[in-house]
């Protein structure tokens, strides 16, 4: 039998998913030389302070599990591993050693999706770390701890998630230039945030979350009234405050109540209960639809808010 190339070598490491190439590499120290200048593939990679998971593989640790850093790989069966961690060293530094061993050291790590539902702030990542990504979500906090290990050719992304910081957000071009442009805004005080946020290019926008003022919203639809554009754009919103979506209705039942409409030919599962309103633009080009959708499943219904710009038939 002839022996693999180093080149085929390298493209079977390359192409392995995670958690067989850690198990296979930890197991010869002949392939543990080389590993680290073969790019990393992952199609999903979880992060926190003292958290780190690629696609089946995860590693935890925490004085929750009794000062141990618990492993934990997912295949066909789940397979738990604790090992103690050194006692002068906190979870968190910890949790630093393990990314500098796991990521460090690496040419280039291809993600297509990066998630982390808290602050990175504190993460000391590995130097010269560089992630190329397709998708980013940073749960409600600002992506802009992202920055440094974010490669340029990521951009634009497909799918950006993220909370909203200052009220410069809407110039941001990687917010701006991401396909799919996902706000959370969950938290009380971001209505100078959202002043401006009409203002994004993007055509596909959804606010997650929203529980403050609406205003923003009411802003967003008398901008497409008034400046209008051939360009088709959808901005949705879901709400955690049941009065959200309502009030949003309510004011534009009061403004525009002549424009109702049934909205024939739009296929959407629409909240029957719901009103529905075309908006023409002042300038004729295009026309703006609003609506409620039904999200989620039938024992669970959430209202979600469209809001459609559309070009004129």
């Amino acid at each position: 039998m002839r022996r693999l190339t180093y080149l085929s070598l390298r493209c079977v490491v390359e192409f392995l998913d995670p958690a067989k190439r850690i198990y296979i590499i930890s197991r010869c120290p002949h392939l543990k030389r080389m590993e680290k200048i073969v790019p990393l593939h992952v199609k999903c990679l979880k992060m926190d302070d003292d958290f780190l998971s690629l696609d089946a593989f995860s590693i935890s640790c925490s004085i929750a599990y009794e000062h141990e850093v618990k492993f934990e790989m997912v295949q066909n069966t789940k397979k738990e591993i604790g090992r103690p961690f050194p006692m002068h060293l906190s979870p968190f530094e910890t949790g630093d050693v393990l990314l500098e061993y796991y990521l460090g050291g690496r040419t280039m790590i291809y993600v297509d999706l990066i998630q982390c539902e808290n602050s990175i702030a504190h993460i000391t990542f590995p130097e010269n770390l560089m992630f190329k990504v397709n998708k980013l979500d940073s749960g409600s906090h600002y992506f802009g701890d992202f920055f440094p290990v974010i490669s340029v050719h990521s951009f634009p992304l497909k799918t950006l998630r993220t909370g909203i910081e200052g009220n410069s957000f809407h110039t941001n071009t990687i917010a701006r230039s991401a396909k799919e442009l996902i706000v959370v805004v969950d938290k009380h005080g971001v209505s100078k945030e959202m002043q401006n946020i009409h203002e994004l290019p993007n055509k596909k926008v959804l606010f997650e979350d929203n529980y403050g003022s609406s205003l923003f919203v009411m802003r967003i639809i008398v901008d497409w009234f008034r400046n209008s554009t051939e360009n088709e754009r959808r901005f949705s919103f879901t709400s955690i405050n049941d009065n959200f979506i309502e009030d949003i209705l309510k004011q534009l039942d009061e403004s525009f109540h002549r424009f109702r409409d049934d909205l024939e030919g739009v296929n959407e599962r629409f909240m029957p209960d719901k009103p529905r309103f075309l908006l023409p633009t002042l300038e004729d080009k295009s026309r703006v639809q609003v609506y409620v959708i039904q999200t989620g499943s039938d024992e669970s219904p959430k209202p979600q808010l469209v809001v459609n710009n559309v070009s004129k038939l």
